[in-house]
């Protein structure tokens, strides 16, 4: 019986991978020493891919490509950079394909413990592959670089075909809705505050298909269908033509995309410049300002005084200790009130607007109420230490949703809010 229980147990524990991890720990130190020593010659640097989150699997990435043309040639000494997955799971083997015609990517079993090895021997840092901000563009370098992927001619004749199934007319526009809601996290605990009702959004999507758009619902896992009898409105995520390979076709050929920032986001804005409408956004400090479009965010309900919160508060209650996976909105009393289909509609509309050559320049009334959001934005960064998160800022906010958003452009705090 005891020989049984030890048999199971080995068989449990003493896995082909775990075999190959132990393997790596034990000829980690041979590479690493090779790589220090051929350091005069060439330096190796070593980085992982955050390949099981889509948005930093991208994001991450593609930064890192603008910062490298940024540097240029500075010096005429060697370097080779090697990247291996950082698990696994790959939230989208499409998009693993297309970095492995622009990067060195090798088994995770034979870095990955030179990796960790390197990063506790001293003097390691000059074999690491750190990129400055990744996956925020404060540099704004996304608005002065061509996107470094592109599809291979098979791809490009089977994503033109799907598009076709699908319902889409070949040339004919379309925009991306990404809709985060529970399917997304399952955990309430974890960002599930920046989900939204999609069926707020069907309201904007008759309204684009009157402008002679498509309207294409994406996302991998989805709770609630988007349900219309309109032809032009498609339920992608929901559709058996999603694939991984069309997850980013969608992204790059779009003419712009909604979302309620989830990591799908970076493949459009990010991987291929393409403009996005940013939704019931929380939280207010992190918004893409560096995405030269439009942004409307969910609004913070203080239950306790029947009100909602200034921006100052909102900084000062949330974002300047924000944490992503631990949101204190409970604690504090505070409900986020998403956009209505109005707003989500109007600010729909406006993105429309932006991208119509000789468009309708802004009034004198809604420059000044974008200067008082941002002027205010500017300080309560400057305030809660949080300008590292920004560079020049480019976003607007939408002209209608801070019409009726003033508390948005309020610098109050209160006394009760504050505890003072």
């Amino acid at each position: 019986m005891l020989n049984s229980k030890i048999v199971k147990f080995i068989q449990r524990t003493v896995t082909p991978n775990r075999v190959l991890l132990l393997i790596g720990q034990l000829w980690a130190v041979p590479i690493l020493i090779i790589i220090r020593l051929i350091r005069p010659l060439v330096t190796i640097r070593i980085n992982c891919l955050l390949s099981e989150v889509l948005g930093h699997y991208a994001g991450n990435v593609e930064l890192y490509l603008c910062e490298q043309d940024l540097a240029g040639n500075s010096s005429s000494h060697r370097r080779i950079d090697l990247w291996f997955n950082h698990t696994s799971v790959v939230s989208n083997r499409q998009l693993e394909i297309m970095w492995k015609r622009r990067l060195t990517i090798l088994p995770r079993v034979l870095l990955a413990p030179a990796y960790r090895l390197n990063r506790v021997v001293p003097f390691g840092q000059v074999h690491q592959i750190e990129p400055t901000y990744h996956d925020r563009d404060v540099n704004n370098l996304l608005g002065t670089q061509s996107p470094h992927l592109a599809f291979t001619s098979e791809e490009e004749e089977m994503g033109r075909r799907l598009l076709s199934e699908m319902g889409i007319p070949n040339e004919a526009p379309f925009v991306c809705l990404n809709v985060r809601d529970g399917a997304f996290h399952s955990q309430k605990q974890f960002t599930n505050y920046r989900n939204a009702d999609v069926r707020r959004y069907l309201l904007a999507a008759e309204e684009l298909t009157k402008r002679g758009f498509y309207v294409v619902r994406v996302g991998k896992k989805v709770e609630h269908q988007l349900e219309s009898d309109n032809s032009q409105i498609l339920d992608y995520a929901s559709s058996a033509c999603r694939s991984d390979l069309m997850d980013i076709y969608l992204g790059a050929k779009c003419s712009f995309a909604i979302s309620t920032s989830s990591g799908w986001d970076a493949v459009a804005e990010v991987l291929f410049r393409r403009p996005v409408l940013y939704t019931n956004f929380v939280p207010i400090s992190r918004m893409g300002t560096w995405n030269n479009t439009i942004a409307i965010p969910k609004r913070h309900w203080l239950t306790t005084q029947e009100r909602f919160l200034t921006q100052s508060e909102i900084f000062y209650l949330i974002d300047k200790d924000y944490v992503s996976s631990l949101p204190k909105f409970d604690e504090l009393g505070i409900v986020l009130i998403e956009n209505t289909e109005e707003e989500i509609r109007d600010a729909a509309i406006e993105m429309v607007d932006t991208l119509v050559p000789n468009r309708k320049k802004p009034t004198e009334r809604e420059n000044r109420k974008q200067a008082e959001f941002w002027n205010l934005y500017m300080r309560n960064l400057t305030r809660f230490n949080l300008r590292h998160l920004h560079g020049e800022i480019r976003l607007r906010i939408g002209a209608n949703f801070l019409e009726t958003a003033v508390e948005l452009t309020q610098d109050a705090i209160d006394p009760v809010v504050s505890g003072r």
